[in-house]
């Protein structure tokens, strides 16, 4: 008696899994037929080199506008990556002022130069994507 009820629930079981897993895959089919549509044209970068407006076809202005914005986004990645070291460095001496090993004209001494080295971080982001243009 007890090994028959088993083997109902285990087909239970497996009759639950295999309508759950049905209605997956048909959700995820009707997902997929939009798939045939047709690809869109690639949108041109709305500015070139000396911000002259690109005109369909000219591939030498895509390919400087592309240039252009790549340059902004390595100038911020480069910020971004200053950014988390400089705060890494002040959080790591207000522990160590915490703790007693370093004293308070230490950590005034390091939020200063933090903060003029983010000045001209920032400052020369800004020129790396505006000189290109």
């Amino acid at each position: 008696m007890n090994l028959s009820l088993k083997q109902n629930q285990t087909r239970t079981r497996s009759a639950r899994g295999f309508l759950g897993s049905s209605a997956v895959l048909g959700f995820f089919a009707g997902l997929c037929q939009s798939a045939s549509a047709v690809i869109p044209a690639p949108v041109t970068a709305p500015t070139g080199l000396g911000a002259v407006t690109c005109a369909s076809g000219d591939y030498i202005c895509l390919m400087g506008a592309y240039w252009k914005a790549g340059i902004a986004v390595l100038a911020i990645i480069i910020c971004g990556v200053a950014l988390l070291k400089v705060a890494g460095g002040l959080i790591g001496k207000y522990d160590e002022y915490r703790k007693g090993r370093a004293e308070a004209g230490d950590l005034k001494e390091n939020v200063i130069v933090a903060v003029v080295m983010l000045a001209c971080i920032l400052s020369l982001t800004y020129y790396a994507t505006t000189i290109v243009v």
